[in-house]
């Protein structure tokens, strides 16, 4: 196993948007999250090397930093399941990541090369600005009535632009991650099914 050293988080502070509380400065995570938060796990042992820019996932993840510990539970717990290199989750593809121009390829690996979408909603995904670019790929799939490609996940209170009132969603707060991971796994059976028919 190998944990990220503050070399390897710095390329996704800005994602994360957070504030020293000491200095008043975004970018620095160790003051601004508990300790024990930024153990984050990262297996690069069983990873292959796979180019995102053309590889095709089964699942891609949309959150915000606030929610990272879950995400990545619930994505290690997919990737069990369906086999590495099934699930886009931007902590597995650092290297290709730090780019130029790095909102063209998060909205191609969303609009064009993921099965199935998880949204994890809240205030905070409203908030951040990555967020909001890889939003605009996922409301053109809703815009195209593709909905069975999207699944939302609600990690806490607050609006997201264009998801409506009467749109459904996983409550997080109330199921586990391996839940989440079931019904993810069940939605993509679903999406294999349509695709057979």
């Amino acid at each position: 196993m190998h944990y990220l050293t503050d070399g390897e988080k710095a390329p996704f502070l800005s994602l994360l948007n957070v504030e020293d509380e000491t200095k008043g400065s975004k970018g620095n995570i160790n003051s601004a999250i508990p300790n024990d938060a930024l153990e984050l796990e990262v297996d690069v042992s069983r990873r292959t090397i796979v180019d995102i820019s053309k590889h095709k996932f089964k699942i891609a993840v949309s959150f915000p930093g606030e929610v990272r510990a879950l995400v990545q539970n619930i994505t290690e717990l997919l990737e069990q399941e369906l086999g590495a290199d099934s699930v886009f989750y931007d902590f597995n593809y650092q290297s290709q990541l730090a780019r130029p121009s790095i909102d063209t390829l998060l909205q191609s690996i969303y609009r064009e090369r993921a099965d199935l979408i998880m949204v994890f909603i809240s205030d905070d995904y409203q908030r951040k600005d990555w967020c909001g670019i890889e939003f605009r790929a996922i409301r053109e799939i809703v815009m195209q009535r593709a909905y069975q490609r999207i699944m939302y996940i609600r990690t806490g209170e607050g609006v997201v632009e264009g998801v409506l009132a009467n749109d459904g969603y996983i409550d997080a707060r109330r199921y586990t991650p391996a839940q989440i991971s079931s019904f993810a796994i069940e939605r993509l059976d679903l999406l294999a099914d349509e695709l057979r028919d």
